[in-house]
């Protein structure tokens, strides 16, 4: 067994647990970080950019305050359910964290109003060398891996150990309740750490079924499937152990979950399998939805009142020359990069024989290969196509009221059929805080000296859309502050 002692111990490296080494390390603390995973950066790592609030940069960049706007907005959202004060908190010290960003070089980021919602935003456009991938929606390369890989120099400079594989287990608390140590093992090594403050950044627990149930009976505890995109380690250590100390959890949590999407495969697909012109089928072979008018967050709705929530969007040839044009001129430039050749993504995904992209010659091929791999009702499908010919060539849609010009009829071979279902990225919430990041009790009060950051606090969420990745950075900047001011 082998014994460390520190100031602080932060566990995990995502962006909530570097920021805060990083801060700590700044300002004097002695600190080590635990991480479980061979490499750092948790789910930051694939996070692409994040939501503006106010910054020095964001002002000269006409971008302005965006403080009070935003906090309405989310007291709103939640019924006032979130505290105030940790709301304000996060909002007030944003700028603190990206103008602190800006000193150590960071420049990278572009400033911009989304299209569509109006949405203040932060991203880079082009991926940063020599990271590489396949899709503009998961990094690294992008806001997420680079902060951390900034925080890891900034650890770097200030001799902060970062262990990797070393898995945190325990909690320790002294006789006044505060805590005193961690323990961390590595396969059937054990590390006894001695430390003032703990910051616990486990990120959220999306890959834990028996807690995603217990947090989400609605949507867990029925029968369906929903696809978890996101890190097979994210199973909410920190939840665990805070539980066991004492503190209250599981109060406040939200869930990641887009929508309806052809996740976790190719992107190029996912971007076409939502547009208007698609067909969209369930495992009875029966449409269920206008195409054109249902949002992807609407469609997770759609897919639970379907049998086995399964969903198939169809397109022909013609269709898929049609989205290939649409899509090189309604994606945003960043997007348009990743956009490939829709014929030859369906064409690789259908090869692989799988559920998830059916190919046919003909229609009753088509219906064939979707009945052997889904069970779906090969009869009942091309009666729908049959019906919804007809209705393209009348320019009337009798069933869904599809606008005639998204009526397009599937009739060119070859067919596909690539499967549409829901998704959840991440978990928000778990280990309750109050607006200075200090764990909660369950009964009142807080337990000195340890503090909670990122995705596994309550105060993290999803009330400000696309803040997810500032909210993981504010946190552990202000957890680190408090940490080092209060307990070292």
């Amino acid at each position: 067994m082998e014994h460390m002692k520190c100031d602080l111990v932060v566990i995990g490296s995502g962006g909530a647990g570097m920021v805060a080494a990083g801060h700590a390390s700044e300002l004097g603390a002695k600190v080590i970080v635990l991480e479980k995973n061979k490499m750092v950066g948790g789910n930051t790592w694939f996070a692409v950019g994040t939501r503006y609030v106010h910054s020095k940069r964001g002002e000269e960049n006409g971008m302005g305050d965006l403080r009070d706007e935003m906090f309405r907005e989310c007291m709103k959202k939640t019924n006032w359910r979130k505290d105030p004060k940790t709301v304000h908190r996060f909002l007030d010290e944003y700028e603190n964290v990206y103008n602190w960003f800006d000193d150590l070089g960071f420049r990278d980021l572009t400033f911009f109003k989304k299209m569509g919602n109006g949405m203040a935003v932060m991203e880079m456009y082009e991926r940063k060398a020599p990271h590489q991938g396949t899709e503009p929606s998961r990094g690294p390369g992008f806001v997420g891996s680079t902060i951390v890989e900034y925080m890891m120099e900034v650890c770097r400079r200030h001799d902060v150990p970062i262990l990797t594989g070393w898995r945190a287990t325990e909690l320790h608390l002294d006789e006044a309740g505060g805590i005193c140590g961690v323990t961390a093992k590595q396969g059937e090594d054990t590390l006894e750490l001695e430390c003032r403050a703990a910051v616990v950044a486990t990120g959220c627990f999306s890959a834990n079924k028996e807690l995603v149930t217990r947090a989400f009976p609605e949507h867990f505890a029925k029968p369906g499937y929903y696809a978890c995109i996101g890190l097979s380690s994210a199973t909410g250590d920190g939840i665990t152990m805070c539980e066991q100390v004492g503190g209250e959890v599981l109060d406040f949590v939200e869930l990641g979950m887009p929508g309806l999407g052809h996740h976790p495969w190719t992107w190029n697909i996912h971007a076409a399998s939502s547009r208007g012109m698609t067909v969209w089928v369930n495992k009875n072979g029966q449409r269920m939805v206008d195409e054109a008018a249902v949002s992807m967050d609407a469609g997770k709705a759609v897919a639970a009142r379907q049998p086995e929530a399964l969903i198939y969007s169809v397109v022909d040839s013609h269709i898929l020359d049609l989205l290939q044009e649409e899509l090189a001129k309604t994606l945003p430039p960043n997007e348009q990069l990743y956009l490939g050749d829709l014929k030859e993504s369906y064409e690789k995904e259908a090869a692989q024989g799988k559920v998830h992209c059916v190919k046919g010659e003909t229609l009753e091929e088509l219906a064939q290969n979707m009945a052997r791999v889904a069970g779906v009702d090969a009869q009942g499908f091309l009666q729908t196509i049959a019906d919804y010919n007809r209705y393209c060539q009348t320019g009337h849609d009798d069933e869904m009221l599809k606008e005639e010009k998204y009526l397009v009829p599937v009739r060119e071979g070859p067919f596909y059929a690539a499967q549409l279902q829901r998704f959840y990225e991440i978990t928000q919430g778990g280990i309750e805080v109050d607006h200075n990041m200090q764990v909660k009790k369950q009964g009142g009060g807080v337990i000195p000296g340890l503090y909670a950051a990122g995705d596994t606090s309550s105060a993290s969420g999803n009330s400000l859309n696309g803040t997810g990745l500032a909210l993981a950075f504010v946190s552990g900047y202000v957890a680190a502050d408090e940490a080092v001011r209060s307990r070292t």
